[in-house]
């Protein structure tokens, strides 16, 4: 009697684990892949060579259309300390920048939220490249 249970319990067990293991559904995959390979719009943020990296600072991305100043998208990030702050939106701005012609202002934050750092000026985006920000200090006021 003991024996035939501990049998059924391994055969239960070798059912489950071959369960577990079998490969996800190609749908699945397939979405994935979309996902990560959709188009965004690109950008690196150029803090000044003096400047130090601030811990726990927030980066502020404006998208803004460059015939009315009018700011098309908005995003925050969670900045990490470094002087290249690398950037995207998605997809759907990427649309918006080529139906209108767009520009990045560009904004860092320290835990505060004090402003530390701002674009020089506004920045052409461009849809098909990786576009570089240059950073000034902003002084306190």
């Amino acid at each position: 009697m003991m024996a035939a249970r501990s049998a059924l319990a391994v055969t239960s067990l070798l059912a489950l684990a071959a369960c577990g293991t079998s490969p996800p559904r190609p749908a699945q995959q397939t979405a994935i892949t979309h996902a990560s390979t959709a188009p965004a719009l690109r950008g690196i943020a150029l803090l000044p060579d003096a400047a130090v990296p601030l811990r726990e600072a927030t980066l502020e991305v404006v998208l803004v259309a460059l015939d009315s100043g009018d700011a098309v998208v908005h995003a925050t990030f969670a900045a990490v300390p470094a002087s290249r702050l690398e950037f995207s939106l998605p997809a759907d701005a990427l649309r918006e920048a080529r139906l209108r012609r767009c520009g990045w202002r560009v904004y860092l934050r320290d835990a505060s939220g004090r402003l530390r750092y701002a674009s020089e000026r506004l920045v052409a985006a461009e849809p098909d490249a990786v576009t570089s920000i240059a950073m000034r200090v902003v002084s306190p006021r």
